[in-house]
């Protein structure tokens, strides 16, 4: 829902690309219909509670809640920084880390928040989404293309530890098919020109 005059402040938030390798993979969850992200297909994550010390201890708590999956802050590497459009009535600053998936655990959806976990490759994901035959949130899909500059985990944490995060805050403005979306070029995404219909998923 847009239309506000004055943007309210956006909440802390956190999520984690879990990845593996042979081939190159990373975990996405699909939420249950009708809940937060609504039947999308997302990475685990979530609001940073007042109990969490910071973003990393929310992304880990995120991720065993959702999918049973425990993992060490101390493994995790800051990937991006995503501020959700000051038109939304519902705001979040979201932390993405990257974190390679820890040996002789599983992925197991909770079966409330999320309904469904799968092991994707990111060019896979990405060909899906805009065929649309995936449902993917555009922030979501903006790290996936990121994430398909690399060919394995190793070279993705590598590349996530150099990089500068400059914090994204989207622009929108109406477009004939929904809306435009303008990036800061600083981000290293793109400045511009991405359009998707109606109005932007969020949580």
């Amino acid at each position: 829902m847009y239309g506000r005059d004055v943007p309210v402040d956006p909440r802390p938030a956190a999520t984690v690309l879990l990845l593996r390798d042979d081939p190159f993979e990373v975990l996405m969850v699909r939420r249950r219909r009708g809940g937060s992200f609504s039947n999308a297909l997302v990475f685990p994550g979530g609001k940073v509670e007042n109990e969490d010390m910071d973003a990393a201890a929310a992304a880990v708590r995120e991720t065993f809640e959702e999918v049973a999956i425990s993992l060490d802050p101390a493994a995790l590497h800051p990937f991006a920084r995503w501020i959700t459009p000051e038109l939304e009535v519902r705001r979040f600053d979201t932390l993405f880390f990257l974190c390679a998936m820890p040996d002789e655990q599983d992925a197991i959806p909770d079966g409330d928040e999320t309904v469904a976990a799968e092991w994707v490759s990111p060019a896979a994901m990405i060909e899906g989404a805009e065929s649309g035959e995936r449902s993917i949130p555009f922030p979501t899909l903006m790290n996936l293309r990121r994430l398909a500059e690399s060919s394995d985990v190793a070279a993705a944490l590598t590349a996530a530890d150099e990089r500068i995060i400059v914090p994204v805050l989207p622009v929108l403005q109406p477009h004939p098919e929904g809306f435009q979306i303008t990036l800061d070029p600083a981000a290293g995404y793109g400045a511009g020109g991405h359009v998707i219909p109606g109005l932007m998923t969020r949580e």
